[in-house]
């Protein structure tokens, strides 16, 4: 094990001189399913003149209530905790009176987030995406004034700088809108051919005015369709005028996208615009895991509703608190392990799944989920979203065949053992299996802790189980 300590770009400190530790397990719930907390990690080493020159000494440097150094713990070329020191939190024992030794006490970034955010507040406007605001809210408690800091640059900007391995790009292209859907919706309006309407005057004759708006399915994927066709004539003194205007827009339940487009324009009668075909298949109704129906010029949707912009109060709030509800009400955790902040589903249908075949241990135990969440709604303007999600949990493992927990244990050497029915590298990285769904004894296994023992080899995978009939999700 070697312990790296880094101040930017530039390495301070490095030893293999690891006389204990102890470090938290990857977890994706806390006591309660519904909540998550901060990785911490405790590690003890001899206190050396550099380390005393680091951390009492000229090199010394508090911002926020922190060291402005990261931690990072390595076994066998793999990192397994990054993280930052609080003030007050290493203790300096003596063994002799010229041999000391050290024990920090660091916590990782989402704990380091957390405190941050605790004395930050973010603005929230009057639509907010629940899950595309989460790195906003990241980026303004790493790089935005705390606290009236008036210092140029913010002092919160000069802990960043610190610390090369934080980072929250791209933090929610891993979320899965699609498997998140706590409310339905009725007679929603997902389009109205209005809002691409031709809206030309000439003050002469308008001889034509067609419309083609339908629906149709390709590829298991559906369509809306709207097309229209204008022309003005006047025969003395001759004006001509023709347009032409289609847009074809993807269907994903509640939400639409525009894909193709088109605009044509001739004001020459010998040179008409050359109309393209629409659809041949065009319908009124669609059918699939919602119902989709033309009412004159609008499309409405009856189905599950994916969480999309929402309307919230506009105001300034605790970005701690914004965290907190966000997180809830889009069913995800922040996962970061190597300093890169990730916002995941808390259970992922999607993720590879690993067959164990031998494990040192296993065990399935009857659970009764936890009580429902209690969303904080201070944000959201219709609090009957919050109120529909903190119901779906309460029902959500129950109703999707996860009513056990499991505990799997195999040794580290095993690792190479497991079968992707995909054919993906297996992870030799312990805490990366956090990343998978398990399958062993006919049991789906979502694992929402994954621990390593390094002295013993022992990963302890638990998580929430079901039988293996089909994907429960």
């Amino acid at each position: 094990m070697i312990l790296y300590i880094l101040r930017g770009s530039n390495m301070l400190f490095q030893t293999e001189e690891i006389i204990n530790f102890n470090i938290d397990g990857v977890s994706l719930s806390s006591i309660d399913y519904w909540s998550q907390e901060a990785r911490k990690a405790t590690i003890t080493t001899f206190y050396t003149k550099e380390l005393k020159n680091i951390l009492e000494g000229t090199d010394r440097n508090i911002i926020l209530g922190f060291h402005t150094l990261e931690f990072h713990i390595s076994h066998n070329n793999k990192t397994l905790f990054i993280g930052v020191l609080p003030i007050g939190s290493f203790t300096i024992e003596y063994l002799t009176p010229s041999t000391q030794t050290i024990e920090f006490n660091l916590i990782d970034f989402l704990g380091l987030l957390l405190l941050l955010a605790d004395n930050h507040t973010f603005h929230l406007g009057p639509l907010t995406h629940p899950v595309n605001i989460i790195p906003q809210i990241i980026a303004s408690c790493f790089m935005n004034n705390q606290n009236n800091d008036n210092s140029n640059p913010p002092l919160v900007r000069q802990l960043r700088a610190a610390l090369p391995a934080l980072s929250w790009t791209n933090a929610a292209t891993s979320y899965n809108q699609g498997i998140w859907l706590p409310f339905s919706v009725s007679n929603y309006v997902i389009y109205d051919y209005h809002n691409d309407y031709i809206n030309a005057n000439h003050n002469i004759p308008l001889v034509k005015n067609d419309i083609i708006f339908g629906l149709y399915v390709l590829n298991d994927s559906y369509y809306i369709y709207f097309s229209q066709h204008l022309r003005f004539y006047q025969f003395r003194p001759l004006q001509y005028y023709e347009y032409f205007r289609y847009r074809i827009y993807e269907i994903d339940m509640n939400n639409i996208t525009l894909i193709d487009q088109e605009d044509l324009y001739s004001d020459d009668i010998n040179n008409p615009i050359s109309i393209p075909l629409p659809p041949s298949d065009l319908a009124n109704y669609i059918y699939g895991i919602g119902n989709y129906a033309i009412q004159n010029n609008k499309i409405i949707y009856s189905g599950p509703f994916l969480l999309d912009n929402i309307q919230t109060n506009e105001d300034d709030y605790n970005a701690s608190e914004l965290l907190s509800e966000f997180l809830l009400l889009s069913h995800a955790v922040l996962l970061n392990l190597n300093g890169s902040f990730k916002i995941i589903n808390r259970i992922d249908p999607t993720h590879p799944q690993l067959i164990i075949s031998d494990p040192i241990s296993a065990s399935f135990n009857e659970s009764e989920p936890s009580d429902q969440p209690d969303i904080n709604s201070a944000a959201l303007s219709n609090t009957s979203i919050s109120d529909s999600v903190n119901r779906y949990y309460k029902n959500f493992l129950s109703n999707n065949g996860l009513n056990q927990i499991a505990e799997i244990v195999i040794i580290d050497n095993q690792l190479s053992s497991l079968y992707s029915p995909d054919n993906l590298p297996i992870p030799s990285n312990p805490y990366e299996l956090i990343n998978f769904i398990f399958i062993f004894d006919n049991h789906y296994i979502y694992p929402k802790q994954i621990d390593y023992d390094l002295a013993s080899g022992k990963i302890t995978i638990t998580g929430w189980a079901g039988p293996f009939i089909q994907n429960p999700i």
